[in-house]
């Protein structure tokens, strides 16, 4: 006999957590979640490295982090999970004259969007975080408001609430592919068998293009390994300084545990599933980060304690949210590209109201949807980590 729902999620990672829990949240519903791995939260969501901010340079991306920032703010009173939120800020950086212009740019679109931002001088960089190099820099941007948490305990929070509610989460249930009739959904396919649903999301993260091809739909999602580099203690840079990023060598880095965490993209890692860190990257970050920050050349980096994560990248840089065109049913929450941690409250929100009652107030949705890359209406996000 096959199973029956009213909702399938596909991907039990901190997207389709938050769905499942704003959903259930409504009441209701019967909703499962389908994860192919053998544990919840065990793909991209523990390997991200954090962050949380509202600096970005499109108003889609700023609404995302403030519809998510009071989520944040108050998670553990209502999840009753601390989530390690630390509002140290964000602190952007540049040494260029098109730097400066596109910080000038982004800060005045952040302003009339209400978002907390102060343009800092260099000389209140050197005051404030005296062991960066600052003799070139030109421009500076900082919100008080930004910070970092934890991944893990994010989702653990959106997951276990959901379970409380009802929620059904079933592991080891991989979704060979979704079940259509005249252009609707009927449910998935998975190696037990068909689970009925007349409505499915896609949550797969960096898999999410395989789900969506099975009914037709090139979702132009692409898995990018970024990988992180943490060192050994190391007092000597105190432990609340904000997320302090380079936009002009893509230099990031933060303290967390008494440790530094630094990163880099590198603009040539081609698409795919690659999780392996390469050592060589070691020594990339570190060039990038003794130049900005000379006292790390004295840090000690242990390989063991780096890692890889994957970024499920779109061409702008936005998520897709919404239903599918031409596929009643088929909803897609996918290509945060590495925002999904800092905006999945809004996605939880967002989703639940588009399957809920079929609209949305809390922002406009047809900006974010599939078509807008067949009809060229790209919203291209400048400031990309």
């Amino acid at each position: 006999m096959k199973k029956t729902y009213d909702v399938i999620i596909v991907g039990a990672g901190i997207i389709g957590l938050s769905i499942a829990y704003y959903l259930s949240k409504r009441g209701g519903a019967r909703v499962l979640v389908l994860e192919k791995e053998e544990s919840w939260i065990s793909g991209s969501t523990p390997r991200a490295n954090g962050g949380f901010r509202q600096q970005f340079s499109t108003r889609a991306n700023i609404r995302m982090s403030q519809l998510s920032l009071p989520v944040f703010e108050s998670f553990e009173e209502e999840f009753g999970v601390d989530i390690g939120f630390r509002q140290d800020g964000y602190l952007f950086l540049t040494a260029t004259a098109d730097g400066a212009a596109g910080l000038r740019h982004n800060f005045d679109l952040q302003r009339s969007h209400n978002v907390p931002v102060e343009a800092l001088s260099v000389v209140e960089v050197a005051t404030r975080l005296p062991f960066l190099h600052t003799a070139d820099l030109v421009a500076a941007s900082f919100c008080s408001e930004d910070g970092c948490a934890d991944p893990y305990s994010i989702a653990l929070g959106f997951g276990q609430e959901a379970k409380r509610l009802g929620v059904r989460l079933e592991l080891n249930r991989e979704v060979a592919g979704v079940e259509t009739e005249d252009s609707r959904v009927t449910g998935v396919r998975t190696a037990q068998g068909v689970i009925q649903a007349p409505c499915v999301v896609n949550a797969a993260g960096p898999a999410a293009a395989r789900l969506a091809s099975s009914v037709g739909l090139e979702l132009p999602v692409e898995p990018i390994r970024r990988m992180l580099v943490m060192t050994e203690e190391f007092p000597e840079i105190p432990e609340d300084i904000p997320m302090t990023v380079d936009i002009d060598s893509g230099f990031l880095m933060r303290k967390e545990s008494g440790r530094v965490l630094m990163g880099w993209s590198d603009p040539d890692e081609p698409p795919g599933f690659n999780l392996a860190f390469d050592p060589n990257m070691i020594d990339m970050v570190a060039a990038k980060a003794i130049a900005r920050v000379p006292c790390l050349e004295r840090v000690r980096i242990n390989p063991r304690k780096c890692w890889a994560g994957l970024y499920a990248v779109t061409p702008d840089h936005h998520c897709i949210l919404g239903e599918a065109p031409g596929v009643e049913g088929f909803f897609l929450a996918n290509g945060f590209s590495g925002h999904g941690m800092m905006h999945s409250p809004a996605v939880g929100m967002i989703l639940a109201d588009l399957i809920c009652a079929g609209r949305t107030d809390l922002i406009d949705v047809g900006e974010l949807g599939l078509s807008r890359f067949a009809e060229g209406r790209l919203i291209k996000e400048t400031v990309v980590l």
